[in-house]
């Protein structure tokens, strides 16, 4: 594979230090990028790609964009971080931006670091305002990598290898996507009648309490 990249030794190398120093998933061959600009990525001996996940499906202003490169700059030139029991104008003004957009009654943004963290507080909030307990995932969802969220998160293999129960219960209710073009029980729409969401049903019924607190997706 890395004859058809045609990789130079300086690439290789560094791919070699990567898979021995840095802990991540890698899609083989492991390329090194270096820059981007818009929607191209650009590895470290020059060969430009299509970046067709926008990041890590954070970039939907695509790479190296001007505006947002000027204003990461200034602000840069600011300060870079402050203590979260303190607050700061732009925070206030992107809080009111986001708001603004949401339907009424729902006026408060909190802001965290990961998604990972994101999904522990609606989880929080979807307990304690609810009252109930069960909360069902999606077969295939990758929801993070904290403890809760792992637990949640259904995909096997060495993802969950030796880890054992990550929750209580050990195993967390999960239901089909209804994803038409890799349909999950192998069936053709609209013939099917969406019947994936019939066989989740009877998955809801059969493997909680029938009073879930939410669905994370």
């Amino acid at each position: 594979m890395e004859k058809h990249f045609n990789f130079s030794n300086a690439h290789k190398d560094l791919i070699a230090r990567d898979a021995e120093h840095v802990l991540g998933w890698r899609y083989a061959p492991g390329i090194v990028f270096e820059q981007g600009r818009g929607s191209t990525i650009i590895d470290v001996d020059g060969n430009e790609y299509l970046d067709f996940t926008s990041g890590m499906m954070c970039l939907p202003l695509g790479h190296a964009h001007e505006e947002l490169t000027e204003t990461l700059r200034e602000q840069a030139g600011r300060f870079l971080h402050e203590n979260s029991w303190y607050s700061n104008p732009q925070l206030i003004d992107f809080a009111e931006a986001i708001t603004a957009t949401l339907p009424d009654g729902l006026d408060v943004v909190n802001f965290t670091v990961t998604g990972s963290e994101a999904n522990e507080v609606a989880m929080r909030m979807a307990l304690g305002a609810s009252g109930k307990h069960d909360i069902i995932s999606v077969i295939r969802g990758l929801h993070g990598g904290s403890l809760a969220v792992e637990g949640l998160t259904s995909i096997g293999g060495a993802r969950r290898r030796n880890l054992g129960p990550l929750l209580a219960p050990a195993s967390a209710p999960a239901i089909h996507a209804p994803l038409c073009w890799r349909c999950p029980i192998n069936l053709d729409y609209p013939s099917c009648g969406v019947a994936c969401l019939a066989a989740s049903e009877d998955l809801i019924d059969q493997t909680t309490s029938s009073e879930a607190a939410a669905v994370i997706a």
